[in-house]
């Protein structure tokens, strides 16, 4: 496929990013509603303003790069229900997009039973990743292999529980996003650099 130009939160261009394969602008990646299973189900939260429900951004070079760590062993469910717009970014995040997040996780616990849960979300996403945490069944803490934060508003803030212990937040320096400031620099196009460190966390969770 293509490298994507795409726009992230408040509607700040970001540059070209040549990166792994992704998806073309409105294409939705709904793996576990289609009744896929594999050992690793990453449920992704796209950022403010991305097409379809995974985005081009950061959704797709990262779900390659977990590919490439655990080749045919990932599906991937876009959060749908969420229309990723600015006006729920600048309230705290999108909570129809957050109790779809959170109705995912018993469901691929149901439908996958020896598969693990990645949680994931970029920008708005990641404040999607933070909301459904207390939705989430506690019996199910332990099928969360990772929850994975790029750009995230709330800042790193803590989780419920063994949920805590295994978040990863990737911040760019100089991102102000990353402070509570609607306000978009440079540093918020700096993120596609991480997703390999980002699978790389992964992978041993799994």
């Amino acid at each position: 496929m293509r490298s994507s130009i795409t726009f992230c939160a408040l509607l700040s261009t970001l540059s070209t990013i040549r990166a792994a394969p992704t998806p073309a602008p409105d294409e939705d990646l709904i793996d576990l509603i289609n009744g896929q299973c594999d050992d690793i189900i990453i449920i992704w939260a796209r950022g403010a303003t991305e097409s379809g429900n995974t985005g081009t951004v950061l959704g797709p070079p990262f779900f390659s790069a977990v590919e490439r760590d655990e080749p045919g062993r990932v599906i991937v469910q876009g959060v749908n229900n969420y229309p990723a717009d600015t006006a729920r970014y600048i309230a705290g995040g999108s909570r129809t997009g957050a109790r779809y997040m959170a109705d995912m996780v018993p469901r691929a616990a149901t439908q996958c039973p020896n598969a693990k849960i990645v949680l994931s979300g970029y920008s708005q996403g990641a404040q999607v990743t933070h909301l459904p945490a207390d939705l989430i069944p506690t019996n199910l803490y332990a099928r969360v292999a990772a929850i994975i934060l790029f750009e995230d508003p709330y800042n790193g803030g803590s989780f419920p529980g063994s949920l805590n212990n295994n978040v990863r937040t990737f911040r760019a320096f100089g991102d102000l996003i990353c402070e509570g400031l609607p306000i978009v620099l440079p540093a918020h196009s700096e993120y596609v650099v991480k997703v390999s460190e980002a699978a790389a966390y992964v992978s041993p969770r799994i």
